[in-house]
């Protein structure tokens, strides 16, 4: 049975075929959607440091989804090495996080 035809194919058994750590064009980081809305670095989704990520749906949460460009937002966490993965345009913890005096009781501008 070869690698395609495996009931779990992980990423290192799909070949010389690797998710690239970036875009192109532009150089930004990619992010992996997997199955289970978790999101992973691409050295994880590569089958990295123990993980089981695998480009075929698992039903198990293993499956890659997409890549993606996270543009904007908190950072997410990667959910297998625990790597915090930066948005691509983040203006730093004050573009979510009024200070508190800006807010009103019911956590509006002021």
């Amino acid at each position: 049975m070869n690698s395609l035809q495996s009931s779990r194919p992980h990423a290192e058994d799909i070949g010389p075929y690797k998710l690239a750590t970036y875009a192109w064009p532009g150089g930004y980081s990619l992010v992996t959607l997997m199955e289970d809305g978790e999101a992973l670095c691409i050295p994880c989704s590569n089958g990295e440091n123990g993980s089981e990520a695998t480009a075929n749906p698992t039903g198990d949460g293993w499956g890659m989804v997409q890549t993606f460009i996270h543009w904007e937002g908190f950072p997410l966490q990667c959910a297998h090495c625990n790597k915090e993965l930066e948005s691509e345009y983040d203006e730093g913890p004050d573009q979510y996080d009024p200070p508190l005096e800006t807010l009103n009781d019911y956590g509006q501008p002021i």
